[in-house]
């Protein structure tokens, strides 16, 4: 058996500007689904923001690899972050420093450059 039903079609735009008045943001958020937290990452050195870690690999003809952080998983990173501009290649062992920032939505490091001493 079909029931007929009717669809209601709003109001016209005079009588949705009092709706649209009493609309305000509100603080709420969703006790079903929690944010996780980020993980904290302290840096030891000196300059805020920027973190050291190890290049553990890198695939030249992709010009993307991973950091081993001091803290936390290995870190994605692309040759087109790093801050030198003659910098276009890093070798397995070679210490850095960056900055932690987002590609394509996940945490990647950004600002990459070498740090002094090597392996």
């Amino acid at each position: 058996m079909f029931i007929e039903s009717k669809t209601w079609k709003g109001l016209p735009a005079e009588g949705m500007t009092e709706v649209y008045s009493r609309v305000v943001p509100t603080d709420y958020r969703s006790p079903v689904a929690q944010p996780e937290p980020s993980p904290k990452l302290e840096s030891t050195e000196a300059s805020p923001g920027r973190l050291t870690g190890t290049i553990i690999f890198y695939r030249d003809d992709r010009g993307f690899g991973f950091i081993k952080q001091a803290a936390g998983k290995d870190i994605f990173f692309h040759i087109t972050d790093a801050a030198e501009p003659g910098l276009t290649q890093f070798a397995p062992g070679e210490r850095v420093r960056y900055e932690l920032g987002e590609k394509d939505g996940k945490p990647a490091a950004i600002k990459i450059t070498l740090d002094g001493g090597m392996k």
